[in-house]
């Protein structure tokens, strides 16, 4: 039992591996980050393109009536 009671404080005292650990945490926070902000920015990237190309349409046609 003693010895089990050293090998466990001995694992757990070992930081081995904690710094691949925090890495793949960060990597996954930002993958999770990109999924849920790029769709919502390429919709109003995509509406901004539309309301330019009607802007350009307004202007095209003024500019071809004077």
């Amino acid at each position: 039992m003693a010895i089990l009671l050293i090998r466990l404080n001995k694992l757990r005292q070992d930081r081995r591996g904690q710094d691949a650990t925090e890495y793949a945490l960060i990597a996954g926070m930002t993958a999770s980050m990109v999924v849920a902000v790029v769709p919502p920015m390429m919709s109003i990237a995509l509406h901004l393109v539309e309301l330019l190309q009607q802007v350009a349409q307004v202007v095209l046609r003024a500019a071809s009536v004077e």
